[in-house]
């Protein structure tokens, strides 16, 4: 049998709110499609401030930058919602009508099936109700204020679940439709109160309202990020990778699925030796902002004074001869001094490399403007956040078909400019938070983790300055560490197979002084 598909989002209580048939639609149409992302402004203007991520599973307030989880649920032949039925409460004007969460919406109307005329929802939902279904009203228990109730036919029926392989809906006799049925008000409840009218009314409704398929994703984020709960008698007896699509997926809660199965690695698979990172959760904050140093006391650790053998290139700070003053030095008298650094020997005016550290934004290290070899540790301007990583079972890599895969996923939040950064006081904007990052588990794969901690650790992930794809400025943009940021395809670039990104990621970080000999992952 086959069910309906229900997208919702987490309220503020942490119970799942359904959009409205039309916005699931819609949202059930990008994600068989393979978006990553959706704006609702294209389903209606009123919501062109959300933005659906189907990677991180979440739905993000662009302005706020506040994200709540979303789920897409499966409800089964005989539910309220397979049924088009839902049920509201009144808001605090008369005409104001609110959609109670799925569960308490199956909850209700399996009592009405039952005739049972008085639910308890801190027994069965946790929230502080009594429900009245001859009264068609809610009670609220520590405060006794109570609110009209009423059940709903909808006008539009919610998508069918297509991604189930083994549903035939001409054998099912499903309709695309629902038919009209009146309002069920006050004065009308007690046509519906009688188990019979209501059982006919939903055909096959059993006990089993309550344990519809569930496939959610915990924000894309640690442990198993895709809980599956399966009731036997709704026909889900076939799972494929089409179906879970780019869900993380948890093998462990499908192994009883008839018809799926693991992983089969090739005769060519090497299982990694690598170890992992003992951490999942990495955080920054602004205690772990570097302090301003004095520029010549950290260039004291990694220049020589050359009086001698000065080198015939001109500097590549100001562009003038070695043996002529600095142009940043007029009068100062070091302006003719010239240094070299210890380890890669190139030579510069004293006050022009003062004044290049003194551009930056001061820590305990310095980078050779001439052939990049960084002296200290350096660090960055990432503003406070943290990284989070998984396992994801099942899922491998275009490419990379023997292996699990790993997920990062990156989280900040908007804030204002500290003193290390280009506009400080400023506020600070963040776009398509949280991102997210995606590597075969393998030797090569866990060592580029390894060093993608070490570089956020040090504040190099991220920058804050213009973004290159839409030109706003104070944004929180990469910093020149680039991720595959698509699980499945590549359309827009960013995803496998790409057999040189490894390699090529470890030049990125390296390029930023992360490496194995330094890091300490």
């Amino acid at each position: 049998m086959a069910g309906v598909v229900v997208w919702a989002f987490s309220n503020d209580r942490k119970l799942w709110s359904p959009y409205d048939p039309k916005v699931s639609q819609e949202i059930e149409n990008a994600y068989i499609k393979g978006n990553q992302k959706l704006n609702l402004g294209t389903i209606s203007q009123a919501l062109a401030r959300y933005e659906i991520d189907f990677v991180a599973f979440t739905q993000t307030q662009l302005k706020s930058g506040k994200c709540r989880k979303i789920v897409r649920r499966i409800h089964p032949l005989g539910s309220a919602l397979y049924q088009g039925v839902v049920w509201e409460f009144e808001g605090d004007n008369p005409s104001q009508w609110l959609t109670y969460d799925l569960d308490t919406i199956e909850c209700i109307e399996d009592h009405l099936i039952k005739n049972l005329l008085v639910l308890d929802l801190s027994r069965t939902q946790a929230l502080p109700y009594i429900i009245d279904l001859k009264q068609m009203n809610q009670t609220r228990k520590d405060t006794g204020n109570i609110r009209k109730i009423r059940r709903r036919i909808i006008n539009q029926a919610y998508p069918l679940d297509t991604l189930n392989l083994s549903v035939n809906t001409q054998q099912t006799g499903l309709s695309a439709s629902y038919n009209q049925t009146p309002l069920v008000t006050h004065a009308q409840a007690h046509t519906l109160s009688q188990p019979q009218q209501a059982a006919a009314h939903h055909q096959t409704a059993t006990s089993y309202l309550h344990t519809p398929m569930t496939v959610t994703v915990n924000g894309g984020l640690p442990h198993s990020a895709m809980h599956c709960s399966v009731n036997p008698l709704q026909g889900f007896t076939q799972v494929s990778a089409a179906q879970v699509h780019h869900f993380t997926t948890n093998l462990s809660n499908l192994s009883a699925l008839n018809g799926y199965s693991q992983l089969q690695p090739s005769a060519s698979y090497t299982p990694p030796t690598e170890s992992l990172p003992r951490s999942h959760k990495i955080q920054i904050d602004s205690s772990l902002r570097s302090k301003a140093k004095s520029g010549l006391e950290v260039l004291g650790k990694y220049m020589l004074k050359v009086d001698r053998d000065l080198d015939k290139h001109d500097c590549s700070i100001c562009c003038d001869q070695l043996s002529q003053p600095s142009s940043y030095g007029d009068g100062h008298p070091d302006a003719g001094a010239a240094v070299k650094l210890t380890k890669c020997g190139h030579q510069f005016h004293k006050l022009c490399l003062l004044e290049m550290y003194n551009s930056t934004h001061k820590d305990d290290s310095l980078q050779c403007p001439s052939c990049k070899t960084i002296y200290g540790e350096k660090t960055g301007i990432c503003p406070p956040g943290y990284m989070q990583w998984n396992i994801l079972q099942g899922l491998p890599l275009a490419g990379y078909e023997d292996y699990d895969t790993i997920c990062v996923s990156y989280h900040i939040s908007a804030g204002k400019q500290g003193p290390e950064h280009p506009n400080p006081g400023q506020p600070y904007s963040v776009r398509g938070f949280p991102r997210q990052g995606f590597l075969p588990d393998n030797d090569k794969g866990r060592k580029v983790l390894k060093l993608l901690i070490e570089a956020f650790r040090r504040r190099l992930m991220f920058t804050i300055g213009t973004s290159h794809t839409t030109g706003e400025a104070n944004t929180v943009t990469w910093n020149e560490i680039h991720h595959k940021t698509e699980p499945h395809g590549n359309q827009l670039g960013h995803g496998y197979p790409d057999p040189k990104y490894l390699d090529n990621v470890l030049l990125e970080l390296a390029a930023h002084g992360v490496t194995e000999e330094t890091s300490t992952s």
